[in-house]
């Protein structure tokens, strides 16, 4: 039996309170990570062109003047 499989089984176990607990944290925590991944697509790709200069381009070039 694979872990969430024992898991599903102890849900099932509950009594239908416990269950609802269950299902409202686990709404809870779902719609949490919802909204944190809507804020970011809807600020993923604002800051293209900001530097100027292409990310990867940049930090490579911070590296190789950071060394001797």
């Amino acid at each position: 039996m694979s872990r969430t499989d024992a898991i599903i089984q102890q849900i099932a176990d509950l009594s239908p309170e416990e269950r609802d607990i269950v299902y409202q944290d686990l709404k809870r925590r779902l719609d949490r990570v919802a909204r944190a991944q809507e804020a970011i697509d809807r600020i993923k790709g604002k800051g293209a062109g900001v530097w100027g200069a292409d990310a990867q381009d940049y930090i490579n070039q911070q590296r190789a003047d950071d060394r001797f």
